[in-house]
């Protein structure tokens, strides 16, 4: 069960990356099982574990997110109006170029939210798992089927490292960016 349910929420967060602020390593599947004669009963929760909550670290509570929400929309709205009445090539074209302009590369993995949209649309800088949860989110906007890949790659120094990044589907075909 704890397999099964690490796996779900993964697919949650990865399939929405709006719900930038959870924080799926702070959530724990507890499994209570008490035996009574002849029944036994399953208490199943999710808690914290020894963390305060379950959002994203520099996020404190719902105003928080509500405040980064609003900003992620406004630099989405602004996208989406640019990209309107584009091709879907096009639009793919155009959002990739904006991320991939707008946004640096964090290699400290030291900060906060270099794994979601608010780092890459907001704060811009963040690591791939953030380009690809960004370029989803915006996909999604726009009304273009895709899905966000994890892997490995081999870095500019040859070394193998976790990687992220994402198909589209265009006429049929999918296709990496």
């Amino acid at each position: 069960m704890k397999q099964k349910y690490q796996s779900a929420i993964e697919v949650l967060i990865y399939e929405n990356p709006e719900i930038f602020y959870l924080d799926a390593t702070k959530m724990f599947i507890n499994i209570e099982k008490t035996t009574k004669l002849t029944s036994t009963k399953y208490n199943v929760y999710i808690d914290s574990g020894n963390k305060v909550n379950y959002l994203a670290d520099g996020l404190s509570g719902k105003e928080d997110i509500d405040t980064y929400q609003l900003k992620i929309e406004k630099v989405r709205d602004y996208i989406v109006s640019k990209v309107n009445g584009k091709s879907d090539y096009e639009k793919i074209k155009m959002i990739h170029d904006y991320l991939r302009d707008t946004i640096e590369y964090d290699s400290t993995i030291s900060k906060n939210n270099i794994y979601d949209i608010y780092g890459a649309l907001i704060l811009r800088e963040c690591v791939c798992e953030g380009y690809a949860k960004s370029f989803q989110y915006l996909m999604n906007e726009v009304g273009i089927d895709n899905v966000i890949v994890i892997g490995t790659g081999t870095n500019s120094t040859g070394k193998t490292e976790n990687h992220a990044w994402n198909y589209v589907l265009i006429d049929n075909n999918w296709y990496a960016i």
